[in-house]
Order: C-alpha cells, then sequence, then structure tokens
C-alpha cells in the first residue's frame, strides 16, 4: 500500500511540474515554430483586426505591438498609404527566414504600386534599432 502511495504521489508531482516546465520561462507566442504573415490595410472596415489577410491591422501601431518571429512577413497592401511609423526594436529574424517587409495585392485597382509609409510628423518611416535579418522590399 505505501508503496503504491509513494508512486501515485510522484506521478502526481511529474504531472503537476509539466505544465510549468513549458510555460515558465517561455511565452505561447515564442513557442509557434511555423513564420506568419501581418496583414496592414488602412482601408480596411473590419471591426476585429487581427493581421490576417481577411482581417487586416488597420494601422502601424498594431503592427508594431506584434511579436515577429523568424520567417514573419509583415505585409502592406498594394496601393495604400498607411501613415506613420513602423517600429522594430530588437527583432531577429535569421539568415534562412529573414523577418520580410512587403506588399501584398488586396484586389483593388491600384495593386500595380507598391504600399507607401507616410511619415509626416514623424522621425522615421521605418526605424529599425537593434535587429538583424530584415529585408524590406
Amino acid at each position: 500500500m505505501l508503496h503504491s502511495l509513494k508512486i501515485w504521489i510522484t506521478i502526481i508531482l511529474i504531472a503537476s511540474q509539466v505544465p510549468t516546465i513549458i510555460s515558465s520561462d517561455t511565452p505561447a507566442e515564442n513557442l509557434r515554430t511555423s513564420p506568419k504573415n501581418y496583414y496592414l490595410n488602412p482601408n480596411s472596415t473590419d471591426s476585429e483586426p487581427k493581421g490576417s489577410f481577411n482581417n487586416p491591422f488597420h494601422n502601424l501601431d498594431e503592427i508594431n505591438r506584434v511579436k515577429l518571429n523568424p520567417g514573419d512577413s509583415i505585409l502592406l497592401a498594394a496601393g495604400t498609404i498607411n501613415r506613420g511609423t513602423l517600429v522594430l526594436k530588437d527583432v531577429k529574424g535569421a539568415e534562412d527566414q529573414p523577418i520580410v517587409i512587403s506588399s501584398y495585392h488586396s484586389g483593388n485597382q491600384l495593386a500595380d504600386k507598391r504600399a507607401i509609409i507616410d511619415a509626416k510628423g514623424f522621425a522615421n518611416g521605418v526605424l529599425l534599432e537593434d535587429c538583424s535579418y530584415i529585408e524590406v522590399s
């Protein structure tokens, strides 16, 4: 009886440590292994922007709050004007998985034009501080 009680207590202790081991120092977003695309379209009327193609962010401030990982992309709707500044501080891509900032075609008539960042009133259109492996196209 005592032996089975010790085994049962050991199993409970080990099982109770598993969530702590996984989550103690590792934020959930860092557990993601596949790259993600974050879309921005200032002309979107979506009421709950999530950064997806169908629910894009509305402004650069929303992108600035995203925790980027190697291989992620920031995609601005082609032909749009995005007011403000894109701030990336201490963002690290990887040699084989850079973080990409580019345009995407959202089906508008200006799809042949690149997105514009209008930084009037701001010090920078794009600020990269302590970053590595970032591609802007």
